[in-house]
């Protein structure tokens, strides 16, 4: 049995519901990736999958980022070699603990990896998935960082219905982006949207207590008052 998937997203937001919504409900196979790698790619692909499995569809999680695979810790399940030649009774898929939702882990690369390399057989390999699943949500290694232990990102990209650029706020260098977006654009990929993570965003109340360093200086006492005001606010500290 899998332990709790407490590496996604909490189900409710509705920044997750908009993007179901908006994107993962109408294409049956989503390529999630990022352009370096630590923008939270598989903590988003997890709950995109999570997401599309509550409302019933069959749901598989694709996990081909060999950059860095984390999955099978996560969801406490295992890794195996396999190839997208296997033949679909033959891919080590495994159930998670929520209904609707299988995972497929990293492979671990060797003999006839090549096969990830090739656009065919990859056609091949989602072709033979869809057969069995409405939704596969894939994991991919960052577009920006190509070694031959990578799956590459934009290969998937290109034979993936649509693909969703994860950035992080503050982190994700612009020409970075682009160099990503161009990336993508030269295999024909349909980017359906890009999703920035937020997580080392300062929140409105470091924002408001920093505003208020302006006016310390010539209004001490009610520069506290308000600081200790506004650290007290349920209000600008609910945590979301």
């Amino acid at each position: 049995m899998s332990l709790p998937m407490v590496r996604s997203l909490p189900l409710h937001f509705a920044e997750i519901e908009t993007i179901h919504n908006q994107c993962t409900s109408h294409h049956p196979v989503t390529l999630v990736v990022g352009p370096d790698g630590g923008e939270g790619v598989s903590c988003m692909a997890l709950t995109l999958a999570r997401r599309a499995a509550l409302s019933t569809h069959s749901t598989l999680l694709l996990e081909l980022n060999t950059a860095s695979p984390t999955l099978d810790s996560w969801l406490n399940l295992s890794r195996a070699p396999w190839l997208p030649s296997a033949g679909l009774e033959n891919l080590p898929i495994q159930a998670t603990s929520q209904p609707n939702l299988d995972c497929l882990c990293a492979p671990h690369l060797g003999e006839g990896s090549w096969q990830f390399r090739d656009k065919t057989q990859l056609h091949l390999l989602l072709t033979a998935l869809r057969e069995k699943y409405q939704r596969i949500i894939i994991d991919a290694s960052p577009l920006n960082r190509r070694n031959q232990q990578n799956i590459p990102p934009a290969l998937l990209a290109s034979v993936a219905d649509q693909t969703l650029l994860v950035l992080l706020a503050g982190k994700s260098h612009e020409h970075r982006v682009a160099d990503a977006r161009r990336i993508l654009e030269s295999h024909h990929a349909n980017i359906g949207g890009c999703i920035i993570n937020d997580q080392y965003n300062p929140g409105l109340r470091s924002e408001m207590n920093r505003e208020l360093t302006r006016i310390a200086r010539w209004f001490p006492r009610l520069s506290r008052w308000l600081e200790q005001r506004i650290n007290r606010s349920q209000v600008i500290n609910f945590q979301v």
